[in-house]
């Protein structure tokens, strides 16, 4: 994998400086998440989604 455009790089374990400059990059270029909500009742499916790679969107019950 070739590596990410202007220098841009994600983790799930980011610093908190490393957040900070990732959401004033975000803010900066206009980007917004995209986020589907479910309802409750659909909790345990939409983490099975998520856990299973099918999630293209951010997900929240």
């Amino acid at each position: 994998m070739g590596a990410p455009p202007h220098g841009a790089s994600a983790s799930t374990t980011a610093s908190s400086a490393a957040d900070i400059t990732g959401t004033l990059l975000s803010l900066s270029a206009g980007v917004e998440p995209m986020t589907e909500v479910m309802p409750l009742d659909q909790a345990s499916a939409t983490y099975e989604r998520m856990m299973a790679g099918e999630s293209r969107l951010r997900e929240l019950c």
